[in-house]
C-alpha cells in the first residue's frame, strides 16, 4: 500500500510551464500576425488606388472629356465605387492641388481635347485616399 504525503508528485510540478511559456509567447505572435495582415491591406489599397487611377485615366484620353474636370471626378468615383478599394466610402471631391484631398485633374503638352491623332497632350490624375488603419502603432496613417 502507498502512503500519501503532502507533497505532489515530482511531474506535476512543472505542469505550469508550458502554459506560461504560451502566455509569454501569443501575444508576440499576435501582434506580428497583426502587423502583416495592416501592411497588406496598405498594399491592397496602393495596387486598387492604382488601377483606379489608371482606368480613369484612360477614359478621360479616350473620351475628351477633358474640358470639365467635374466628368473625370465622377468618373473616378464610378470606377473606384465598383472596385474593391478598401476605405471607399463616399464620392471623392474635385482637388484644387495635387495635394489637396480628393481627385486632381491637369492637362498639358497641347490642347484639351487634342485636334487630330499627332497632337501629344498628357493628363495627370492624382487621386489621395486613406487607407484603413486598424493598429495605430503602423508607421504612417493610411494616406496614400
Amino acid at each position: 500500500m502507498e502512503r500519501q504525503t503532502g507533497r505532489l508528485p515530482q511531474r506535476r510540478r512543472g505542469a505550469g510551464q508550458a502554459f506560461v511559456e504560451f502566455a509569454l509567447v501569443v501575444p508576440v505572435l499576435l501582434l506580428l500576425l497583426a502587423g502583416v495582415v495592416q501592411v497588406g491591406v496598405i498594399l491592397w489599397s496602393q495596387s486598387t488606388l492604382d488601377q483606379v487611377v489608371r482606368d480613369t485615366g484612360r477614359w478621360a484620353v479616350s473620351s475628351r472629356q477633358c474640358s470639365d474636370p467635374t466628368e473625370v471626378v465622377a468618373t473616378a468615383n464610378s470606377i473606384a465605387s465598383r472596385s474593391s478599394l478598401p476605405g471607399f466610402t463616399s464620392n471623392w471631391s474635385a482637388a484644387s492641388s495635387e495635394s489637396g484631398p480628393g481627385v486632381y485633374v491637369a492637362w498639358s503638352g497641347g490642347p484639351c481635347p487634342p485636334a487630330d491623332n499627332t497632337t501629344r497632350a498628357w493628363v495627370t490624375i492624382t487621386i489621395n485616399h486613406r487607407a484603413p488603419v486598424f493598429f495605430p502603432w503602423i508607421p504612417g496613417d493610411g494616406n496614400i
